[in-house]
């Protein structure tokens, strides 16, 4: 079962969750007895009431198999959110950080056929993520033990630009640009290397769990991979560098992550070398935003050249967003949060 609020209250690198203005939320969880159909209009609308009501912000995706997303809210409304979210979700998994302002512009609530993507698999293959992954291993000395273990294939199973600005010490790339292609990489891997065991990890703890299912069934069905022990990092490199200090970490360099934080160090502390490509999600140094291709959302240096970017339709959208900042300036400044019953507007 997933802890109380009253549990959640965490000290992040020699501050707590009181002196921030913003409670950052990542949450998941694949769910036993799957939602209907039926079911998940209601549980979107729903959600995004809830949501609505305290001013919480970002992307929540809800599909038969569970519910996946990260959000920012005033931190005042931090305990009822939460608890929200357990009445509807009591084995949701979350991790908790903080930061001065909102890191999204707008509220998202989903309907999607999965909460993270993977893309067509064999007919013959049913995942269920709920009660069939990989061991759990836990951030700290008995995860750096599997990154040293020759006989153990570590793999990490984000995205290519995400890898790009961080990740662990003997990790393997499978060079993916979507998670979809990861299914396929994975086998190449397994198949090349011949590892005894394998390991995998991403972000928050999602993408790795759904990996470890697929390899389980991968394991089963196919021939030619061997039967060998399967692992994956709980909580993600997220948990991992809130809990590991520098100086004992395995982790070189920063965690890309989906908002306008573009990367976390250790302590879950925002990066001061990165900001995101708001066409590509591409992270780009101070170099890169200097650079003759770089225009504010609409291209930089990895996007410029692609013709099947609608330029106008970007240079639109960051009309709206450069709009959205100054509002979220104003209320910041006028030193208050939207009250519960305030709609939202950007």
């Amino acid at each position: 079962m997933a802890p109380s609020a009253e549990s959640i209250e965490m000290v992040v690198e020699g501050y707590t969750s009181t002196d921030k203005n913003y409670s950052i939320i990542s949450l998941y969880t694949f769910l036993e007895k799957r939602i209907s159909e039926e079911q998940l209009q209601n549980i979107q609308s729903e959600l995004e009431a809830v949501l609505q009501r305290y001013d919480a912000r970002g992307t929540v995706l809800v599909a038969c198999e569970g519910i996946n997303g990260t959000i920012s809210v005033p931190h005042c409304y931090q305990r009822d959110v939460l608890l929200e979210l357990d009445n509807h979700f009591p084995t949701l998994r979350r991790r908790l950080s903080y930061h001065d302002e909102h890191v999204f512009f707008r509220l998202r609530v989903r309907v999607k056929p999965e909460i993270v993507t993977m893309g067509s698999l064999p007919s013959d293959m049913i995942l269920d993520v709920a009660n069939d992954v990989g061991a759990y291993v836990p951030p700290g000395p008995e995860w750096d033990a599997l990154l040293l273990d020759p006989e153990c294939a570590v793999i990490d199973t984000r995205n290519d630009y995400e890898i790009k600005i961080g990740t662990f010490h003997n990790a393997i790339n499978p060079h993916t640009n979507s998670f979809t292609e990861f299914p396929a990489q994975l086998k190449i891997i397994i198949q090349e290397r011949k590892p005894k065991k394998i390991a995998m990890f991403c972000t928050g703890g999602i993408r790795c769990e759904k990996a470890t299912s697929y390899a389980l069934q991968l394991i089963a069905t196919d021939p030619d991979i061997p039967n060998i022990p399967v692992y994956h990092l709980e909580g993600g490199i997220l948990a991992y560098l809130q809990i590991v200090p520098p100086l004992h970490s395995s982790f070189r360099g920063e965690c890309y992550v989906f908002d306008r934080r573009t990367a976390l160090s250790h302590g879950l502390n925002p990066s001061s070398c990165y900001q995101t490509c708001h066409v590509c999600r591409h992270p780009l140094t101070t170099e890169d935003r200097a650079g003759v291709t770089f225009q504010e959302g609409i291209s930089c240096m990895y996007c410029a050249g692609d013709s099947s970017r609608n330029r106008d339709r970007h240079a639109e959208r960051q009309r709206q967003l450069d709009l959205s900042k100054d509002k979220m300036h104003l209320q910041q400044q006028r030193g208050r949060p939207r009250s519960k019953n305030e709609s939202i507007t950007v």
